[in-house]
C-alpha cells in the first residue's frame, strides 16, 4: 500500500521525527528530501519526505506499507492522505 501525503512545513520535521523514533529507523537526508529505512521491510519499505522550503508550500510524505495495519498509526500522525494506492499482491 502507498500512503501519499500533504503536511505542513512547520510540522513536517516533528512527523518524520516521530515516525523515524517509533520505528528505529534510518535516516538519510539529502538536499530537500529525506528517507526513512528499516533493514527489515517487513512491515515497512520506505517513508520519503520531500519539502524544498524556496519553492513547495506544503511537504510532501509517500509511505509505502508492507502491512497495512499501519495505517492507521500514520494516518494518526500525517493526517488524512490525499492518495492511496492498493499493492497488486501475487501469490504464486
Amino acid at each position: 500500500m502507498k500512503l501519499f501525503y500533504r503536511v505542513r512545513p512547520g510540522e513536517y520535521r516533528s512527523c518524520m521525527e516521530q515516525i523515524r523514533d517509533k520505528f528505529t529507523m534510518h535516516e538519510e537526508i539529502d538536499e530537500a528530501s529525506t528517507i526513512l529505512m528499516l533493514e527489515d521491510e517487513s512491515q515497512i519499505e520506505k517513508v520519503i519526505g520531500t519539502f524544498d522550503p524556496n519553492s513547495d508550500e506544503m511537504a510532501h510524505v509517500r509511505v509505502i506499507l508492507i502491512d497495512d495495519s499501519l495505517r492507521e498509526f500514520f494516518d494518526s500522525v500525517l493526517g488524512v492522505p490525499y492518495l492511496v494506492k492498493q499493492s497488486r499482491r501475487m501469490d504464486y
